[in-house]
């Protein structure tokens, strides 16, 4: 493992000034009206505590709820509040990202400060990210949880005693609660925490204090998707209960089964490509790669991996890696059209 840089108030002023930024940039061009698709979808489901599509989204509806109605009280509509809300989660993604490398990277201030800022200003920029910063979609809150994951990951060792180590990996387990709440693909994020925490330290599993908090700690998070069933009747989600004819069309049924459908994907799945149409994809693949980083860009990214090698970084390498690995298969045989958003935690 590296060993940490400490934080300093130039750093956090960087940081949340470089954070205002970003958000300030992206309100300049969020759009204040209704918007179709899934985000006008969310913006009506948000609004009424209600469901929107699998997986539900509970962490993004409870509190893009609770967001919507308090602007409400000052006469901003819900729509715009809720497209704004995005923007603030990817300005909060990008000073996270600037905190963690400034923690993360090694020497100097003035250069590691620098490439911080340079790693989230490509996050900023990116056309992908910065498409969904602009309406009310999941995808920058599900980048700020993945960092939150890699800063709680990387602030683990940090814990000098066996009860301060306990205290750090629960509050990884319940930062990664919380992802698994947002985006069922962090579920592809655990073989690499699992590895990671492994070259960290081999017997960091008999640490029995870390069991009982981390377990706990995990699981609350978890109790969110509660808002499923508990959400999903007539008068909050009146869109899954249609009237046909003299009859209802009930598009969600209050069981176990439809539950586990629901919380899975599996109600909406498109399914998986074959081997052939999934090689067909490598080149829509690397067109994406090109066109979102530039050979520049491409070029940084291997310096990073070999400054990363150099360093002889195994743990951060081992978890970075193997979710980029697990999460770029996943991509090339995953069926569904808007396949290029589901980059956005690979770019980071």
């Amino acid at each position: 493992m590296g060993k940490s840089q400490p934080l300093t108030a130039a750093d956090r002023q960087i940081a949340f000034v470089l954070g205002a930024i970003v958000a300030g940039l992206y309100f300049r061009a969020v759009p204040l009206d209704l918007l179709p698709g899934d985000a006008g979808e969310f913006q009506f489901a948000a609004w009424n505590f209600g469901l929107a599509h699998a997986t539900g989204y509970p962490l993004y509806m409870i509190v893009g709820g609770l967001w919507q109605h308090l602007w409400a009280v000052i006469g901003v509509s819900p729509a715009a509040s809720l497209n704004l809300l995005s923007a603030i989660y990817g300005g909060a993604a990008a000073a996270l990202l600037f905190l963690l490398l400034a923690r993360a990277l090694p020497g100097d201030p003035v250069p590691r400060r620098l490439a911080a800022a340079l790693a989230a200003t490509y996050l900023a920029a990116n056309p992908t990210f910065r498409s969904q910063a602009l309406q009310a979609e999941v995808y920058t809150l599900q980048a700020l949880l993945l960092v939150a994951v890699f800063w709680a990951a990387w602030r683990l060792p940090e814990g000098e005693t066996p009860r301060a180590e306990a205290t750090r990996f629960a509050g990884l387990a319940f930062i990664y609660g919380l992802a698994l709440t947002h985006h069922a693909t962090a579920l592809l994020l655990a073989p690499a925490l699992l590895l990671y925490l492994f070259l960290w330290k081999r017997d960091w599993w008999r640490n029995g204090r870390a069991w009982a908090l981390g377990i706990p700690a995990g699981l609350a998070p978890l109790l969110l998707y509660l808002y499923v069933p508990l959400r999903s009747g007539p008068d909050a989600s009146p869109w899954y209960h249609q009237r046909l004819g003299d009859g209802v069309l009930t598009l969600y049924t209050n069981t176990w089964p439809a539950f586990v459908d629901f919380v899975t994907g599996r109600s909406i799945s498109v399914g998986f490509h074959g081997a052939a149409t999934a090689l067909d994809g490598v080149s829509t693949m690397l067109l994406l790669w090109l066109r979102h980083f530039e050979w520049t860009g491409l070029l940084l990214i291997g310096i990073g991996l070999f400054v990363l090698v150099r360093l002889r970084n195994w743990p951060v390498l081992a978890m970075t890696g193997v979710y980029f690995v697990l999460l770029q298969i996943f991509n090339l045989f995953y069926a569904i059209g808007d396949i290029f958003v589901y980059y956005i935690p690979l770019y980071l």
